[in-house]
């Protein structure tokens, strides 16, 4: 995937039938190899934008294109496979899987790809760019790093 399009995004949550506009008429339009930086207090929507960006979230409107084309018309099979060779993500603490290390989490759509032993070096890498001691990687469920795919064309990182 070489372009990410979004056009007007909107998102609102209804709590208790109240209306929570979270993200409101959000215009980005993403490179491959770009950098952006998305920043902004506690709750203002960062890792929602970054959900509905990827597929995992519905946007309430507006239009998300991937290399010029809708993501409607994508099938969950096509949007996943997308997901798996496109996007790499650093999640907040919930998304880790409890029985494994820092480095296994890490590893888990390499090895879905089959490319664990190439992925072994990029992912220590991470795990020491993040300031998280070497010691940590073998210790299950640590509260530095979230979790991420190696290698990507869109890093997500979800830190509060």
């Amino acid at each position: 995937m070489n372009k990410i399009t979004c056009s007007n995004i909107s998102k609102t949550f209804f709590v208790e039938g109240n209306a929570i506009k979270v993200l409101e008429n959000i215009n980005l339009s993403l490179g491959k190899g770009d950098l952006v930086a998305i920043s902004g207090q506690s709750g203002a929507g960062k890792s929602t934008l970054l959900h509905i960006i990827a597929s995992l979230d519905l946007a309430s409107s507006g239009n998300i294109l991937y290399d010029g084309r809708a993501i409607e018309e994508h099938t969950n099979f096509t949007l996943s496979n997308i997901r798996l060779n496109n996007f790499g993500f650093v999640y907040q603490f919930h998304h880790l899987l409890e029985d494994l290390t820092v480095l296994e989490n890490i590893l888990i759509p390499m090895q879905i790809l089959g490319k664990t032993s190439s992925a072994q070096a990029p992912a220590r890498s991470i795990v020491a760019v993040r300031a998280i001691p070497y010691q940590l990687a073998a210790i299950p469920r640590p509260r530095s790093l979230r979790s991420i795919r190696l290698p990507s064309h869109l890093w997500a990182f979800c830190d509060p």
